[in-house]
């Protein structure tokens, strides 16, 4: 395939969609710093333009990715094996992880921050990602997946759905994708305060684990809400409007 069919294959692709194919974008849409979870929807020439970026050089990057791997694509899943995937994988690292980082982060901050004051930064943003994601993830395990799951399992036999207590299904996934915005908006301004992650010169080890501790947790994080974002949720809306 030539550079002239490659520029016109993807020229109007969403970022979701090329995500939804294969998530292993995710690390040129990271390095470039695309944000394909909250405005997944936009074009990648458009957002190419906007960040003065030559599209020819994305679409090489992305070439290079496709032709080397092959990836599950999440968009083909049951919705129902696709919660499972969620819960199993990103909410149980969640769950793990959070906790961890949190006090790995204060204790970072009280020994450390008076030599690298951004580290009591870190310690104050994460507190807040710790207590959000928290209330977050317990609306989704409680209420929105199991609602999700209900809608398949009637779907499946044929029978029509009541509306839930909430009204309809937009309700509760505008809430989610609220929350997500806002985790990510905190995660985007430990990026900025770390230079991407970047340790401090003559980090010790403890220092650089931290460090590489954070990244992975977003990248985990990014992942996560692009499957609910741009595939659970218009999947489960679209369904539920089939039902009632």
């Amino acid at each position: 395939m030539n550079i002239a069919n490659d520029l016109k294959i993807y020229s109007n692709k969403k970022l979701s969609d090329i995500v939804n194919v294969n998530v292993r974008a995710i690390s040129v849409f990271d390095k470039y710093n695309f944000d394909y979870c909250c405005n997944g929807n936009r074009s990648i020439r458009e957002v190419c333009k906007e960040k003065n970026l030559d599209f020819r050089i994305l679409i090489d990057e992305l070439k290079e990715i496709s032709d080397e791997f092959q990836v599950d694509k999440f968009s083909e899943w049951r919705l129902d094996f696709l919660i499972d995937y969620i819960l199993n994988n990103h909410h149980q690292y969640i769950h793990k992880m959070i906790p961890v980082i949190s006090d790995l982060s204060q204790k970072i901050s009280d020994e450390y921050g008076e030599k690298f004051s951004e580290l009591k930064s870190i310690a104050r943003i994460f507190s807040v990602v710790y207590k959000d994601l928290k209330q977050h993830m317990l609306k989704e395990e409680q209420i929105l997946f199991p609602y999700i799951k209900q809608l398949v399992s009637l779907n499946n036999t044929g029978n029509k759905s009541e509306k839930p207590y909430f009204g309809i299904i937009d309700n509760p996934i505008r809430m989610m994708e609220s929350d997500h915005k806002n985790a990510l908006d905190e995660y985007d301004n430990l990026k900025k305060l770390t230079n991407n992650f970047t340790s401090p010169e003559d980090s010790n080890k403890p220092l650089k684990n931290f460090f590489d501790e954070l990244r992975d947790f977003g990248q985990d994080l990014h992942i996560h809400i692009h499957l609910e974002n741009n595939i659970l949720f218009p999947k489960s809306i679209a369904l539920e409007k089939e039902m009632l």
